[in-house]
């Protein structure tokens, strides 16, 4: 039997509840336990009890997934950078995907050619594929899926493909309507992103000696506000260092 302390934790826990699933409460003590129980007597009881835990228990379910499909929606990422001309998109995941489409703005005149299929592809035997959806906008759109129901699993973030551009242009590249597909099959839309210029650690979107030296800066601890992380690391090891500064001169000199 639960003593009179541990009646009274239980039952305000069950008012507590009882203020989102908005019906009596469960928990129903018959008599008083002791003379210094007697308000527990005064409860109130119901016949329905099954009825009513059941919503506690429905309650506590959609808490626990909203709260896990929010964390989940926050850890699958898709990112992209430049290095050069050529664009690397990447994801970071943790649901399991069998299929993907998105939808790639390029600079006006700016052209590119086939993606080529990243490790995480082509290991699961993936056919990638892609058209200029819609010219005015110059807005590629890069498809993916196999047919033995091979999956996208991990939490790597290595590239998922590569395409090289005829030039990578003065506006920002953004990738849009990114749409990936479990086993389910269900549809998990991603947030859109905007491709990090390799070495543009100043964010003017273009490669000069100011760069070189934001980037020293940021190595010997600067101050880092309006600067790029991303793009200072520069050969993407995923660090910023001094082999950072190195890609990044040669990056100049060429």
């Amino acid at each position: 039997p639960l003593s009179a302390a541990k009646r009274n934790i239980f039952i305000n826990l069950q008012a507590f509840l009882g203020i989102f699933i908005q019906g009596p409460l469960p928990f129903c003590p018959t008599k008083a336990a002791s003379n210094t129980d007697t308000a527990l007597g005064t409860v109130p009881c119901h016949t329905e009890n099954s009825t009513y835990m059941k919503k506690t228990i429905l309650f506590l379910t959609l808490l626990f997934t909203g709260t896990f499909a929010l964390w989940a929606a926050d850890t699958d990422v898709v990112k992209a950078r430049l290095e050069g001309n050529t664009l690397k998109v990447s994801l970071t995941n943790t649901t399991t995907f069998v299929a993907f489409q998105m939808d790639i703005d390029l600079p006006e005149g700016v052209t590119t050619e086939a993606p080529v299929k990243g490790v995480r592809l082509s290991e699961n035997d993936f056919v990638l594929a892609y058209n200029t959806i819609n010219t005015t906008d110059n807005v590629v759109r890069v498809l993916a899926y196999n047919l033995s129901n091979s999956r996208i699993s991990g939490d790597s973030g290595e590239a998922l493909f590569t395409m090289a551009l005829s030039d990578r242009g003065n506006e920002p590249i953004t990738l849009s309507n990114i749409i990936f597909a479990d086993a389910t099959p269900a549809e998990v839309d991603l947030p859109d992103a905007t491709a990090t210029l390799a070495g543009d650690v100043n964010r003017d979107r273009t490669l000069t000696v100011n760069d070189l030296i934001a980037l020293a800066s940021i190595i010997i601890g600067g101050d880092t506000e309006g600067l790029d992380l991303d793009a200072a690391d520069v050969n993407g090891n995923g660090t910023v260092e001094v082999n950072d500064l190195v890609a990044l001169s040669q990056l100049l000199i060429n």
